[in-house]
């Protein structure tokens, strides 16, 4: 998930507002301010959609807005060790090396009064004055490096706490976007379930995996690609909102996605509101759960609330309609994490290894054929949305797959 997908921070004009471009258009590598927090490029992807048997060449335009009008370079934060391609060497010839940020930090008449000022305070000072400084320095530098490690475990025990216990955060610090009770306007949105997360999975976060920016960045694409009319916010900004079983508000939802849906628990109460809210024409997608024991506990927690007699789960098959609603997709997509992506170097998809090598599309429909439920199980088909400016290679590998299956998604339980 990219920090300028912030949906106070990017405006519709930077994000695909090209859509059609004549010419097959190459994958180009990001430039160095993808890995900054702060930039003023922009970087253009294609994603090539198989639609009606003609080939549709979309633009994606991913800014970067600036966060600073004070910097006239991005300040690249990442090193070597921790950037995706693994290199720095280029970051000179860029300008946003480490040379260049020495330059900056020693140059202008007002940090050089100031440096200059403190040699000469320093030699005013004897030898144990000198030794008091470096002493100081180094506890200031010790209780520095403590805090920040008592931060950072204080707020991992924050966020696994806000997991398990259903807390208002999302994965990116995000803050849970409750909707109100009439919603602002008729057009799609993207409403994120939040439940108690009773076990645990690798790589998951329970509710908040994948929150808010997979949402927002669906419904950009939604509007990008199809005639689809998306709720706006007064900024112009998506409306995304997280819905509890309990919230009245769960009716106006047409369409509800929920993540890491093997640690769900549901009390007899919040089954049987799933129940009725599916049977009056709800619409639930579950994705990013993955092996045998995470699909066990799902089925345990949706037999509660569709009694598989009567609401059996089934593969759908290829050629099912939802598989060519915009765009053809020829197989279920297994779409990775991208950390787990990362730390396997790409070697692999599946996440936990022979347990989850194939990726599954199953559905519970009603006596009509329509979708009550739909399960992407060993897939993280949201990934690709959420992810999709973070690394060019991770975008050109999945992110055209999870788009077309989501729109499709979306498209065709509209029309049922």
């Amino acid at each position: 998930m990219g920090w300028w997908w912030s949906p106070s921070a990017v405006s519709k004009s930077g994000i695909g507002s090209e859509k059609l471009s004549g010419s097959s258009a190459e994958l180009s590598p990001a430039p160095p301010a993808c890995w900054a927090i702060a930039g003023t490029a922009t970087s253009a992807h294609a994603v090539r959609m198989n639609t009606l048997g003609k080939k549709l060449d979309l633009r994606l335009v991913i800014g970067l807005p600036f966060l600073s009008s004070e910097l006239t370079e991005p300040p690249i934060i990442a090193s070597a060790a921790n950037r995706p391609d693994g290199g720095g060497s280029s970051d000179a010839a860029d300008g946003g090396g480490s040379a260049d940020v020495r330059d900056r930090s020693t140059s202008g008449g007002t940090n050089r009064g100031r440096r200059s000022g403190l040699r000469r305070r320093r030699r005013g000072i004897g030898s144990r004055g000198r030794r008091q400084v470096r002493y100081a320095v180094g506890t200031m530098t010790r209780r520095v490096c403590v805090l920040a490690v008592a931060s950072f475990l204080l707020s991992g025990l924050l966020a696994a706490a806000a997991a398990q216990w259903g807390w208002g955060v999302g994965e990116g610090n995000m803050p849970a976007r409750f909707p109100p009770a009439s919603m602002p306007d008729r057009g799609f949105t993207f409403c994120k379930l939040m439940y108690d997360q009773v076990r645990y999975e690798a790589l998951g976060m329970g509710w908040s995996t994948d929150y808010p920016y997979a949402g927002i960045n669906l419904m950009h694409r939604i509007e990008d690609l199809t005639t689809t009319h998306v709720s706006k916010d007064r900024r112009g900004d998506p409306n995304h909102w997280v819905v509890r079983l309990t919230d009245d508000e769960l009716f106006n939802c047409p369409f509800v996605m929920a993540a890491d849906v093997g640690t769900i628990g549901m009390s007899a109460a919040e089954a049987s509101r799933l129940r009725e809210y599916l049977l009056k024409g709800g619409f639930l997608w579950v994705d990013d759960f993955w092996g045998p024991r995470a699909w066990d506990h799902w089925v345990g927690e949706i037999s509660r609330v569709l009694p598989p007699a009567q609401y059996p789960i089934r593969d759908v098959p290829l050629d099912h309609p939802v598989f060519r609603a915009l765009t053809h997709i020829e197989k279920v997509p297994q779409i990775t994490s991208i950390q787990f992506w990362y730390r396997s170097r790409g070697r692999t998809t599946s996440e936990r290894g022979r347990d989850s090598d194939v990726a599954h599309l199953r559905a519970i429909s009603d006596e009509h054929g329509r979708f009550l439920v739909v399960m992407t199980h060993n897939t993280d088909v949201a990934d690709a949305w959420e992810r999709e400016a973070d690394d060019p290679r991770f975008f050109e590998q999945f992110s055209p797959d999870g788009y077309g299956l989501g729109i499709n998604m979306v498209l065709y339980s509209m029309s049922r």
